[in-house]
């Protein structure tokens, strides 16, 4: 066997599975970056973990993971809802949202870094603190718009305000928009088709109402309009679209399926309540077309599509992930002489299983009077123990270490090897070589003819005997074995 001096010594499958344990982020993307070897190595780990990562969508094979930062110093975002999210370049951003026990809102923006799983503090003046704003990333850029917050009245303030965040020069623009603007909302859908930010629905107006926009028996001016933002030049536009439209609602998803189409998932009405229906829009004409789209299953569906729940899609799959449930609990906490004390612990919220559902979007896009979506049936989340990206690792160094003490060893050690099996038998049936040692293994051959006397092949063995059959009278004859084999001679 070759000496194994660097890592580009490992054959293919061996360097293919340490590049399997790292994260399918940053880590990957820099590791094509050494030969054109790894860029095929990297390309088949990619497809394998998709494939992986599909496969265990579909078959509810999923789990929660609380990460933990190994410092305990580290900072990072204040609890919140209805703040905005994005993922740019192996980073998720958010910002904003409404911390509900105090009613404070936030204009803070966070980087999660997916690769190391660490948060950091964007540190820039931006936005007005707000809420239900919609973030989405172009680029290099993160673009904010709408949102809205309570102010001390209870009056409820909405924004039309744009604003750009420049990931490379890690600072907040705002930029000059001369054109007619959409009218201050939140709750609202965005979606990037073609350079262009297409928003869609959205809460515009409150009436009277002393509660936050989005909460259940709010009164407030809903939207079904579509608007557009150029990202090049800024300007906004009224997009015309056909008469026959969804409902005016807020709270729904924005799906992306193409740069020509987009698709609405429920939501929630003024007067109706809330909503399971799909829209379809194509953008291809001047004038863009609504259709409903023709919902199969809806009983595997969630029954409040859109209200305190997330949506993603995955290739023709549209995942939607449902709220949990929170109950508070009890923490219990020690003093100096150990014991528990459970009204000093304070309280802790702990969080149940989550289901998700899973909606086959292949047809939607069909070239027929009737697409149509179906629901799946409904998945279980579990909770899960942490999974460390370098204890495989670890392991995988530690057994090329092995193989290369192997190799470097003499023949002194393979008879230390030699020695070790006979002494302990851990090669072979593991703990069979203890049992045959000791005084049995120092027999003699003139002692053999009364061993085999002391073997008993009775059906029913005395009480007396041992392990092996014999009797513990005829084993204490093995002293008197040589003086009588002598007096026959």
């Amino acid at each position: 066997m070759a000496t194994l001096k660097t890592i580009n010594d490992l054959p293919n499958e061996l360097l293919e599975f340490i590049l399997d344990k790292l994260p399918p982020y940053r880590d990957l993307d820099n590791c094509e970056l050494v030969c054109t070897r790894w860029v095929d190595l990297v390309k088949h780990v990619r497809i394998k973990q998709t494939t992986n990562f599909k496969k265990a969508i579909m078959e509810g094979n999923m789990c929660w993971q609380k990460l933990q930062s190994n410092d305990a110093e580290a900072k990072v975002p204040a609890s919140r809802f209805g703040h905005s999210a994005a993922v740019c370049n192996g980073t998720m951003y958010i910002f904003g949202g409404r911390y509900a026990e105090k009613g404070i809102h936030h204009n803070d923006l966070w980087a999660f870094d997916l690769s190391t799983g660490t948060w950091e503090h964007c540190n820039s003046y931006g936005p007005h603190p707000k809420a239900f704003a919609t973030m989405v990333s172009h680029e290099d850029q993160l673009i904010v718009f709408g949102g809205g917050r309570i102010l001390c009245d209870h009056d409820y303030c909405l924004f039309s305000d744009v604003h750009v965040y420049n990931l490379a020069l890690k600072k907040w623009v705002m930029p000059e928009i001369t054109s007619e603007c959409p009218p201050p909302m939140c709750g609202h859908g965005a979606t990037i088709h073609e350079r262009k930010m297409v928003i869609f629905g959205g809460g515009m107006k409150i009436d009277h109402c002393p509660h936050c926009a989005l909460e259940e028996g709010t009164l407030m001016t809903l939207s079904n309009d579509v608007w557009t933002l150029d990202l090049d030049t800024f300007v906004w536009q009224h997009q015309e679209a056909s008469l026959y439209r969804p409902i005016a609602r807020v709270s729904h998803y924005q799906i992306y399926i193409d740069e020509t189409h987009l698709l609405i998932v429920g939501g929630s009405g003024q007067t109706q309540g809330h909503y399971t229906d799909m829209w379809l829009l194509t953008m291809t004409s001047p004038v863009w077309t609504w259709q409903e789209v023709s919902v199969r299953q809806k009983n595997n569906g969630p029954n409040k599509a859109g209200i305190r729940n997330s949506a993603f899609r995955i290739d023709q799959k549209l995942i939607v992930l449902e709220m949990n449930d929170c109950v508070e609990k009890a923490v219990q906490s020690s003093d100096e002489a150990g014991t528990q004390d459970t009204a000093s612990g304070g309280v802790d919220r702990e969080y149940r299983t989550a289901s998700f559902f899973i909606c086959d979007l292949s047809h939607v896009c069909d070239d027929t009077d009737d697409p149509y979506v179906e629901w799946l049936e409904q998945k279980e989340i579990t909770a899960g123990a942490p999974f460390s990206y370098s204890a495989s690792l670890v392991i995988v160094l530690k057994l090329l270490r092995m193989e290369t003490q192997k190799e470097e060893s003499s023949a002194g050690a393979v008879a230390d090897e030699n020695s070790e099996f006979y002494n302990t038998g851990r090669v072979g049936r593991r703990n069979a070589l203890p049992d045959i040692l000791s005084e049995h293994c120092r027999t003699s051959t003139a002692e053999l003819p009364e061993r085999l006397d002391a073997i008993s092949i009775s059906d029913n063995p005395s009480p007396e005997a041992g392990p092996s059959g014999a009797s513990t009278s005829t084993a204490s004859c093995t002293a008197t074995t040589s003086n009588t084999t002598n007096e026959k001679t």
